[in-house]
């Protein structure tokens, strides 16, 4: 007979042998899983999708429970590409169509096969991880954002990474975290084989490029997946591309073509960079001495920004060609300019006769006809002619019989006396207030003035496909100016041969062109005009080498410095100096045949040119009048 406490004890026992092996499924989320759902979910506002990439076909799941778990939180978060790279195949079209996209993204890479690792030669071994990695900077070239995160899954722990984290570095990759996930065990529970988690803790791999240091920790709960390695970079050297380019920056070379000295906003934002990120300068020798340089096309600075002769190149650059790789070489923009012409000024003369003049002449003229009007009323003797009248308005002495004159005729030329007593002086400075402009500006307006001016243009050779490369051949004037157009590095030759020869005309910036006509001021005189002639419009910012791993954090510095108008400031700070002082040592500049000092000198000639040729006429009018005043009586 069965006792209740029997009873109960059979009964406990049927219930844990129905239950057992449902609860052997039930197996605890490790903490680095959990984390790095969390990491996945609350970053979804620096991400905007997730490329999760494979050596699988897209039809075989992870053998992982955590894995799958991680990639459905990924493609429950945030818009998902799956790669399964086939390297049975020369051409991968399934990955390669992805270089395009600018997307910010967060890179997934998952090895659940630990043969390469373990069971493989050592360079037979890390051969395709290094094909994936290639394979992720690749495609992430176009982004500014960028994280890498690779997944192994090991049977027992390797430690075998060193290698592909150099070689990571070696492809510019500075983001790149390496998880290394030990498999489960198998172990008998119940009537059942399940895998249940092992309790060593997954290995989280680092490499600090600037230390050349390793750094491997065992995963800790909250740690973090992606530490900011670029906040400090010990002074790691960076080599760095500059150039003359007034007004941003100002450069002298030795014969060697190092740099003495460097000055300016280009310089003084590089030199910010360098103190916020703690970087040294390593500044390179002028740049046409490198053989890509050579190319006078936009071909071969890309070519130069493509191999490991530089990081950056500090000096403001447009956009040279309408291609979304270029996307990848440029900074985050900080001005905003346009190309117009600069054309020389033609030393002519125009005399301009302001308002007060002409309010004088006719002043002057009513007053003469009037007194006139008075003397041939009181008849007056014949001597009193209009020359007579103009000579006593402007003070100018004249013999007059006052015995003859009658009371009424006296008071007239009382009158007359006192006008010209008080007006004469006001008179005269307004009749002489005559502008006289020796300098007169070639009137260039639009893109068919420049045309039709027969001025040579001359353009940076960068420029020129970017200007004309897709010029409508219906548009006439585009054609023409394209024809006429030679290419020329030196903006600043270009603008001496501008002063010195009158016939062509430098397709430049307007701020490097303001900057110019400031700097060369002698006396206030120009000597070249900036037109409202312009061809394009466009944001400027610094290059860097191609997928530079800098650029992110350099960028977010550019936009606090935007913020604060740090750069504007820079800027017009920079251009207030004068530009003989600062190009002495350029032999260039001192060929500019700006206007002499002696303009003030030609301006006082001319008005007493002008003076004496009225006096002459006016004389000889006066004889003419007189000696016909002469015939009509002896008739």
């Amino acid at each position: 007979m069965k006792t209740p406490l029997l009873r109960g004890a059979l009964k406990f026992l049927v219930i844990m042998m129905c239950t057992g092996p449902f609860e052997a499924f039930h197996i605890p989320e490790p903490a680095w899983s959990a984390d790095l759902m969390s990491y996945i979910k609350e970053n979804y506002e620096h991400y905007r999708q997730v490329m999760i990439i494979t050596c699988k076909d897209s039809g075989v799941p992870f053998e992982n429970y955590w894995i799958r778990k991680i990639l459905h939180t990924a493609m429950a978060t945030f818009p998902t590409i799956r790669i399964n790279v086939d390297f049975s195949s020369n051409i991968n079209e399934e990955w390669s169509f992805h270089r395009t996209d600018a997307t910010a993204t967060l890179f997934i890479f998952v090895d659940d096969s630990d043969t390469w690792r373990h069971h493989q030669p050592k360079d037979v071994g890390k051969v395709v991880p290094q094909q994936i990695i290639s394979i992720m900077k690749d495609l992430s070239l176009n982004k500014k954002i960028a994280k890498y995160l690779a997944l192994f899954l090991s049977s027992e722990q390797t430690l075998n990474f060193d290698d592909l984290l150099r070689h990571a570095w070696e492809m510019q990759m500075i983001d790149l975290t390496i998880i290394e996930v030990i498999g489960c065990q198998s172990v008998k529970t119940t009537i059942l084989n399940d895998c249940v988690d092992d309790s060593s803790l997954p290995v989280i791999h680092h490499f600090n490029p600037f230390l050349d240091s390793i750094i491997r920790k065992t995963y800790e709960p909250g740690m973090k997946l992606f530490p900011d390695i670029m906040k400090n970079m010990h002074g790691y050297p960076l080599k760095i591309g500059i150039r003359h380019h007034p007004p941003f920056s100002s450069v002298s070379w030795d014969n060697n073509s190092n740099y003495e000295s460097m000055s300016g906003l280009d310089i003084q934002l590089i030199h910010t960079m360098a103190e916020s990120m703690n970087f040294t300068l390593q500044i390179l020798p002028q740049l046409m001495t490198f053989e890509e340089m050579q190319d006078n096309s936009s071909n071969g600075l890309f070519n130069f920004l493509r191999s490991d002769k530089i990081d950056i190149f500090a000096s403001p650059h447009p956009h040279y060609t309408e291609d979304m790789e270029e996307h990848s070489f440029r900074s985050e923009a900080f001005i905003r300019d346009q190309l117009c012409a600069m054309v020389p000024l033609r030393k002519t003369v125009r005399i301009l006769l302001p308002k007060t003049v002409t309010e004088t002449l006719i002043l002057t003229i009513g007053i003469v006809l009037i007194f006139w009007a008075s003397i041939w009323l009181f008849r007056f003797s014949q001597s009193w002619s209009i020359f007579t009248i103009v000579r006593v308005l402007f003070g100018i002495p004249v013999f007059a019989h006052h015995a003859r004159l009658k009371p009424a005729q006296r008071v007239i030329i009382q009158i007359l006396m006192i006008i010209s007593l008080l007006y004469s002086a006001k008179i005269y400075a307004s009749l002489t207030n005559i502008n006289i402009d020796v300098v007169g500006a070639v009137e260039i307006e639009t893109l068919d003035d420049l045309d039709q001016s027969g001025l040579i243009p001359k353009i940076h050779p960068h420029l020129m496909d970017k200007t004309f490369g897709h010029v409508n051949k219906n548009d006439q004037t585009l054609m023409n100016l394209k024809r006429k157009t030679v290419s020329m590095r030196s903006m600043m030759k270009c603008l001496s041969e501008a002063e010195k020869f009158k016939n062509t005309t430098c397709l430049m910036t307007t701020v490097e062109g303001y900057w110019f006509i400031r700097s060369t001021y002698r006396h206030r005189e120009p000597a070249l005009k900036m037109t409202q002639a312009c061809f394009w419009s466009d944001s400027y910012a610094f290059l860097f080498r191609e997928g530079s791993p800098y650029r992110n954090k350099i960028d977010n510095t550019f936009r606090l410095l935007a913020e604060g108008g740090i750069p504007i400031i820079w800027a017009r700070n920079d251009t207030s100096g004068n530009f003989e002082e600062q190009r002495k040592d350029n032999n260039v500049f001192h060929e500019l045949q700006v206007p002499p000092p002696g303009v003030l000198r030609d301006q006082l000639t001319v008005v007493l040119l002008f003076g004496l040729t009225i006096a002459i006429i006016t004389f000889i009018g006066e004889l003419l009048w007189y000696h016909r005043i002469k015939r009509w009586k002896s008739v």
